[in-house]
């Protein structure tokens, strides 16, 4: 499992939340963590108490942020146009 601390981005394709052991092994642990927007759920285990995820559903849910560059974070190995 990995805990997502995104705070609104997101990798298209990829779900803006806590992913399941099935959903890392599907989309490559290694590339999601290198993300910056996913990291090991038992690293700093202690700080996290789902804050987050509560702030999320107070917002119905939305996590993807209106940033200047839409909040999406490129995908590893895309070419970049």
């Amino acid at each position: 499992m990995l805990r997502y601390v995104g705070k609104g981005n997101w990798i298209t394709g990829v779900p803006a939340r806590d992913l399941t052991d099935e959903e890392v092994e599907a989309f490559g642990e290694k590339w999601l963590v290198e993300s910056g927007l996913y990291q090991s759920a038992t690293e700093n285990a202690a700080e996290y108490s789902g804050t987050e995820k509560n702030v999320a559903s107070k917002r119905g849910g939305r996590l993807n942020k209106a940033l200047g560059h839409g909040g999406a974070v490129p995908v590893p190995g895309e070419n970049k146009d």
